[in-house]
């Protein structure tokens, strides 16, 4: 028998890529709230469009696992490049996340573990795992913004498809009206879901058969085209099925989503027959001793330096986060200040009035009365820190649920910018909401701009500030002029303005 060669191919390549999972593994470990808000993504019953994200997460775990099979040994090669783009996006992320914009720190976070890979392990690496990582762009929320596009065309299709099938229907922006029912071509509508499966499934049938960059343009438009072609089928037949039925039909009645799915699977079958006939490009593999010849290390070069500096560029942006993010102090005085001439009255229960902040840490409401009898309604509430999921303008946030804003604008009273809001609440009951954004001693009309202003504090400051709601209820009488310059005057007369 002859000997073995001293080869570094004949070690175990799939212990080899422990660390790289491992630093990607550290990256949402460094930077929770992103984290946390993709898990939540991700877990969403109510909105399922992204509730593939820990399978893709498996998918890119085992591409990087996969991606070392015929790869060099890993070994660190520390990449100024990678440094200065990991310093860079680091630093937004943590301004992201600061300022409470979730999309956009989401979708960072992938990019920020592919630099870190690039700036620990080099250029070679990194080009391995660059699919691997990029995968995870199926699961992240960038998609939505496509959703209104996918969900008009969707509108569009149908109309023309019950048109032809000759459907007594009467069409009313997204409704469908037919002499049984009416149907809405809603959000969920969109095939959103459905498109982000299909290309999801075809990148990856390119990366697992190698094909050029040409074959996999034509395959995913393939699959984007049959995708968004199944949707429109199924819209249009659950239209159909609940004319003929009556609207008594499962699919009608039960099951629209589970309905989809049945239909992608049997578009998959299809579209893979399609695949297998589309003209083959493959790669050239590159000659075997060229791919296993092992990067070298330069001995002049000063690699323990260069690695101590890529983990302090990695570790840095995390920790000044943390340490922006430390809470305020809540105010010690939790009572309401009563303005001069006015006087405080039990709140009205004939007239209620809820405001919605979601995880607002204490707030207060107040009812005052002039000597003229007069009422103004008062809500506070504090933000020891914001986030991304605590903060002035959240998705869900509303200065008086259930009542839709007729008009906005923008005044100066006293020198500071407040917000009127005319809002019609249940019983066509007119009221003038005064709102105001308070982030430490400076006050806004904006919540956007509150919350800019909060990252600015914080990540200068070292800590949180205190963040303020502040909101003023009148009720209109003809107008709200009247209103107004109620609501102006209360807030003249306030001893203290936060």
């Amino acid at each position: 028998m002859s000997a073995a060669p001293d080869n570094a191919l004949i070690k175990p390549w799939w212990f080899s890529q422990w660390p790289v999972l491992l630093l990607c593994a550290l990256v949402p470990v460094l930077y929770a709230g992103p984290a946390t808000a993709l898990h939540g993504l991700w877990l969403d019953h109510d909105s399922p469009t992204y509730m593939h994200g820990y399978l893709l997460l498996l998918i890119s775990a085992a591409l990087i696992w996969r991606s070392g099979e015929h790869a060099p040994p890993l070994s660190l090669q520390p990449d100024k490049t990678g440094m200065a783009l990991l310093a860079v996006l680091g630093l937004i992320l943590v301004v992201c996340t600061q300022t409470g914009l979730r999309t956009p720190a989401m979708t960072l976070l992938p990019a920020v573990a592919a630099l870190a890979v690039l700036a620990l392990f080099g250029k070679a690496v990194f080009q391995r795992c660059l699919f691997a990582i990029g995968f995870l762009f199926f699961a992240l929320p960038l998609w939505s913004s496509i959703n209104s596009v996918l969900q008009w065309g969707t509108v569009f299709a149908v109309r023309g498809m019950l048109t032809v099938a000759d459907v007594p229907v009467l069409f009313e922006a997204n409704r469908v009206h037919l002499p049984s029912g009416s149907f809405e071509v809603a959000g969920g509508c969109s095939g959103l879901h459905f498109l982000i499966a299909a290309l999801a499934i075809a990148a990856l049938l390119g990366e697992l058969n190698g094909d050029t960059l040409r074959r996999r343009r034509k395959v995913m438009i393939l699959a984007a085209a049959m995708a968004v072609a199944m949707n429109w089928l199924r819209v249009f037949s659950i239209v159909l099925v609940g004319h003929l039925s009556q609207m008594q039909n499962y699919i009608v009645a039960k099951s629209h989503y589970g309905y989809g799915w049945v239909l992608f699977a049997i578009m998959m079958m299809v579209f893979l027959y399609i695949e297998r006939r589309i003209p083959w490009e493959t790669v050239p593999v590159p000659d075997s001793q060229s791919a296993a010849a092992p990067v070298r290390q330069n001995p002049s070069q000063p690699v323990a330096a260069s690695l101590a500096l890529a983990v302090l560029v990695l570790l840095l942006p995390p920790l000044w986060q943390s340490l922006a993010a430390r809470p305020a102090q809540l105010p010690s005085v939790a009572v309401l200040p009563t303005p001069a001439a006015w006087q405080t009255v039990p709140v009205p229960v004939l007239d209620p009035w809820r405001v919605l902040f979601d995880g607002i840490d204490e707030q207060q409401q107040q009812s005052f009365s002039s000597s003229a009898g007069q009422r103004v309604d008062v809500y506070r509430g504090h933000y020891v820190r914001q986030d991304l999921t605590h903060k002035f303008a959240g998705y869900h946030n509303s200065p008086f649920v259930d009542a839709p804003v007729l008009q906005s604008s923008t005044e100066l009273w006293q020198g500071q910018p407040v917000q009127l809001q005319q809002v019609l609440a249940p019983g066509n009951v007119l009221w003038l909401l005064a709102l105001q954004y308070q982030v430490g001693d400076r006050p806004y009309a904006d919540p956007l701009q509150g919350q800019f202003a909060y990252a600015l504090q914080s990540l200068t400051g070292g800590h949180s500030p205190l963040s303020t709601v502040r909101i003023l209820r009148a009720q209109c009488s003809a107008d709200c002029v009247s209103a107004t310059q109620l609501l102006r005057t209360f807030q003249a007369g306030l001893a203290d303005p936060t």
